[in-house]
C-alpha cells in the first residue's frame, strides 16, 4: 500500500494555504504562490477568490499532526 507523501511547501506557501483555509481571502498572495497552490491541487479559484480543496485541507492537517508529533518528542 502506498504512503501519502505531500508536496513540500515553503513556509510562505504553507502560510498562504493556512490563511486561505481560515477564510482570509483579502490577504495578498503572490502570483507565484497562488499558481503553485492551484497547480498542486491545494487551492482553486472561485468567483475571483481562492478556496482550499480537500487535498489542501488534508495537507494542512498532515502538517499539524507532524508538528504535534515533533513537539511531543521534544517534551519527552
Amino acid at each position: 500500500m502506498g504512503q501519502f507523501l505531500p508536496d513540500p511547501l515553503t513556509r510562505e506557501e504553507f502560510a498562504a494555504l493556512k490563511q486561505i483555509s481560515d477564510g482570509r481571502n483579502h490577504i495578498t498572495i503572490t502570483a507565484e504562490i497562488r499558481e503553485r497552490l492551484i497547480l498542486i491541487g491545494y487551492a482553486k479559484e472561485v468567483l475571483g477568490g481562492l478556496i482550499v480543496t480537500d487535498e489542501g485541507m488534508l495537507r494542512r492537517a498532515h502538517q499539524k499532526a507532524a508538528r504535534s508529533q515533533r513537539q511531543s518528542k521534544v517534551a519527552q
